[in-house]
């Protein structure tokens, strides 16, 4: 209770009564407050395409990392789907460990929309002078597949990628059950997911 925060780890609000202000969690224990404050994170999106196939990961939370990490010990190659920030976090790890890596970025350049052009090329350059396949201005049309594990990816207009393993970086979609469930408004919650047309 130091500096009056009380720390309660391992355990999920379920739901929130706005009108008696107390919040219900997974274990029964109702707790009441007099403001509250929703940092609910997110989860992070993927391809209803690849659902219950092997080598297939995102990379949001601690274990996506270690589940990653250990498949990466018998690959060769790793496709990411992202020329984002999600995808250039692992690049450096994957070409210093000799794997081949092949980047799809569906617009016009790596990191559209959270950098300049100058700074996108810059990026762009970088993963190209590290051995990085970079593809801009390309979207997926499917997942190759056999017996659960993935083969590779076939662009639209046809060109076909095999690899190892599949890491998809196509951002997060917000945690908005929570005050949705108590009728709290959720500004741009109606937004569209994405823009871009990955398939």
């Amino acid at each position: 209770m130091d500096r009056r925060v009380a720390l309660m780890s391992g355990r999920e609000a379920v739901s929130i009564d706005v009108a008696s202000r107390r919040i219900t969690l997974d274990d029964g224990k109702v707790l009441s407050f007099d403001r509250l404050v929703l940092a609910i994170g997110a989860t992070a999106r993927e391809f209803s395409t690849s659902e219950g196939i092997e080598s297939v990961f995102t990379l949001h939370v601690p274990d996506d990392a270690r589940q990653l990490r250990a498949a990466l010990a018998a690959a060769r190659s790793v496709l990411i789907i992202t020329g984002g920030y999600i995808g250039r976090k692992i690049l450096a790890t994957l070409t210093n460990a000799g794997k081949k890596v092949t980047i799809i970025e569906a617009t016009a350049r790596v990191c559209a929309r959270s950098a300049s052009p100058p700074v996108s090329a810059f990026f762009e350059a970088r993963h190209r002078d590290a051995g990085v396949h970079v593809i801009i201005g390309k979207s997926l049309a499917e997942i190759q597949s056999q017996n659960e594990k993935f083969l590779g990816a076939t662009l639209k207009g046809g060109h076909q990628i095999d690899a190892d393993i599949l890491v998809v970086g196509i951002g997060v979609t917000p945690n908005t059950h929570l005050p949705k469930q108590a009728a709290v408004a959720v500004m741009g919650s109606d937004l569209p997911r994405r823009q871009t047309p990955w398939f």
